[in-house]
């Protein structure tokens, strides 16, 4: 595993936090940090989604390039490693929190226990509840539908074409991209190809396509001069610009894209140097992910009742703080046992 995206999943994986802190303090303290007030600064922790999609597409480029796709045995075996990669944590928090959803409803604002909403849940399936919104009972777990969309498509190009078959999952995208461009989420099938953000998955397979031929497509000095025009051109959309819709896969896409591509470049200074904690954070990061909702409507509903008047920037820093405590233990007490406990039942 490469140092540098590593941690960069771990800073993806705060960045959620902070916006997702930012909204627990809106609604349930009434405020939040007059900073992001700026443009759409509220919103720009969304952005460690877009990171995770490139992320994901970079990492599963690279390893199949150590260990291609050429026959069914490979084939299982991919798609075994990335079962045990997701599914048993989320499995078992789905649960957990369906059953205080059935068992204690009025501990959640706004979520009643629906049996169908659990199966489509636990089958990635999405799913359109009360609010109009396309949430599994994690709500955040919507991303991983894409994850497994995206492995189908990819693991069907690396079987059928081979050594093309990066430039395969790239071309697919690209044509779901533009053939659904635009559309609203009005079914189940809008929902799962008309996401905008699948596109940033293929920019991750062609990042790994580039990085793995050694290809450097700009000197050292014009890739710095990109980044700096394309800071500037940013900074200026996110205070200016409301950038969602279609046109988030390309934007924020292309913004996650060259963030990636600097944390790769960096490497070597990352592996010099000692970042435990930043390493730590990378490693749980899915676990983080997963759980730190919860660390946050705890911390939310508990500074409402015990000390409302608590200033919004301690809030979002307690939240960090906590959501990465939490997010640890989960990774060390639950997922990476709940994983090792799951290979041994399925005989890997």
């Amino acid at each position: 595993m490469l140092v540098s995206i590593q941690i960069l999943r771990g800073i993806a994986a705060l960045l959620v936090v902070v916006v997702h802190a930012v909204k627990m303090s809106e609604i349930y303290l009434g405020t939040y940090p007059s900073f992001f007030d700026l443009g759409q600064l509220k919103y720009i922790g969304g952005i460690g989604v877009d990171i995770f999609f490139v992320i994901s597409g970079f990492i599963m480029c690279q390893m199949t390039y150590r260990k291609p796709i050429t026959n069914w045995h490979a084939l299982i075996q991919f798609a075994k490693a990335r079962f045990y990669r997701i599914v048993p944590l989320y499995w078992l928090l789905t649960l957990l929190f369906a059953a205080v959803l059935l068992i204690a409803p009025s501990v959640f604002n706004r979520l009643v226990f629906d049996w169908w909403h659990l199966l489509n849940s636990m089958l990635f399936i999405p799913y359109q509840v009360d609010s109009g919104k396309w949430n599994p009972v994690i709500a955040q777990g919507w991303t991983l539908t894409f994850e497994f969309l995206f492995y189908s498509i990819f693991v069907f190009s690396l079987f059928f074409f081979k050594k093309n078959g990066s430039l395969v999952t790239v071309a697919i995208i690209t044509i779901i991209y533009v053939v659904f461009f635009g559309q609203e989420f009005d079914s189940v099938f809008q929902r799962l190809f008309a996401e905008p953000r699948l596109i940033e998955f293929s920019y991750g397979v062609l990042l790994a396509v580039l990085y793995n031929a050694r290809v450097c497509l700009f000197s050292q000095k014009l890739f710095i001069c990109i980044n700096m025009i394309y800071l500037v051109l940013t900074v200026f959309y996110i205070l200016n610009v409301e950038i969602e819709g279609s046109f988030r896969g390309i934007f924020w896409g292309i913004t996650s894209l060259l963030i990636v591509s600097n944390f790769l470049i960096f490497e070597k200074f990352f592996k010099k140097r000692n970042f435990k904690l930043l390493s730590l954070v990378g490693d749980s990061s899915y676990s983080l992910y997963l759980v730190h909702n919860i660390v946050l409507a705890v911390l939310a509903k508990g500074f409402s009742i015990l000390l409302p008047s608590i200033n919004s920037y301690l809030f979002i820093l307690f939240s960090i703080v906590f959501s990465i405590l939490f997010g640890i233990f989960v990774y060390k007490v639950i997922e990476r046992p709940l994983m090792n406990k799951t290979k041994k039942i399925m005989g890997h």
